[in-house]
């Protein structure tokens, strides 16, 4: 996934990356900060499995912050 490449310079420059997700019942906002709190990059994806592990299956373990409701 070509927007995923800031997140793998940040990671590949040792930058502690930390993920917000704004879970919704359709889509949900995804947002990387680094660890001065810039945002890295942030999307919108669907709500799904599928999605989901497309976003994350290729990266290392990260904290993930989720907000719900």
């Amino acid at each position: 996934m070509k927007k995923l490449s800031k997140i793998f310079v940040a990671l590949k420059a040792g930058k502690r990356i930390v993920v917000g997700i704004d879970l919704g019942n359709k889509k949900s906002a995804v947002c990387w900060l680094d660890e001065d709190g810039k945002v890295v990059e942030q999307m919108t994806i669907a709500s799904n499995c599928v999605a989901l592990e497309k976003v994350f299956g290729k990266l290392p373990p990260l904290e993930i912050a989720i907000e719900t409701g």
